[in-house]
């Protein structure tokens, strides 16, 4: 039987292994709210908004994410190396808001679940980030979806497809889409499976910090129920 695997099992390695080294500030990411759930719901008041994930889908609580993590799946966030490495004053990047999945964590399913991880980046540890103002700046649209699918190692995954580029104004901020189709390669007591899924991150600035949406599935139908989804700006 093929053992199941989200790909945010592999995400999860984002909040724990973003670092930045050097004399750039310090990223004071670990206060930030990490929000609540209601529902089929998310909210965050100090990032001001609130997003409804699929209804019956299931959130996986933190010692779930933490057995995941355990796994030893890798999917990180590039260190910034433009700067000279330090071996003191390591700060974690990312913050780990919101990770849920179509089926209950501990069921075992042949196969791919379906899923959103939903982190918080601190641009301080991209050198040069800028988010754009305005979805007419083509030249930073594009700058900001290199920045992000730089930083994002993929040692384990790779892409099967091109890269479609968007973005789109919502309720006056700018949103961000990068989507492709992924191949996953998972390492298991000597063996190695490969999945086939589909992906796309969403990005937003919620000053100071980016945000930033993973949806993936193995499915069409899937992949564009999440990216209908919702997202809503009056979280106070």
């Amino acid at each position: 039987m093929m053992r199941t695997h989200r790909l945010g099992t592999f995400a999860v390695l984002l909040l724990t292994s973003v670092t930045l080294r050097g004399k750039r500030a310090i990223a004071q990411i670990a206060p930030l709210d990490a929000g609540t759930t209601s529902g089929n719901e998310y909210i965050n008041t100090e990032l001001g908004f609130r997003y409804q994930f699929p209804s019956g889908w299931f959130v996986n609580d933190t010692a779930t994410q933490e057995k995941e993590v355990a796994a030893g799946h890798q999917v990180e966030l590039h260190r910034d190396t433009s700067t000279k490495a330090s071996s003191k004053g390591a700060n974690s990047c990312t913050k780990n808001l919101l990770f849920v999945t179509q089926h209950p964590p501990a069921m075992g399913l042949m196969g791919f679940d379906s899923s959103v991880f939903l982190l918080a980046v601190d641009p301080k540890c991209i050198e040069g980030a800028a988010f754009p103002t305005s979805v007419k700046d083509h030249e930073g649209v594009r700058r900001t979806a290199k920045q992000i699918e730089s930083h994002l190692r993929k040692d384990t995954v790779a892409g099967t497809g091109p890269l479609r580029l968007r973005a789109f104004d919502n309720a006056g901020r700018v949103m961000i889409e990068l989507s492709q189709p992924l191949s996953i390669s998972v390492h298991e007591r000597g063996n190695t499976t490969t999945q086939s899924i589909n992906s796309s991150i969403l990005l937003m600035k919620a000053d100071p910090y980016w945000v930033m949406w993973w949806f993936t599935s193995d499915t069409d139908y899937n992949l564009e129920r999440l990216r209908q989804t919702k997202i809503f700006f009056d979280a106070k």
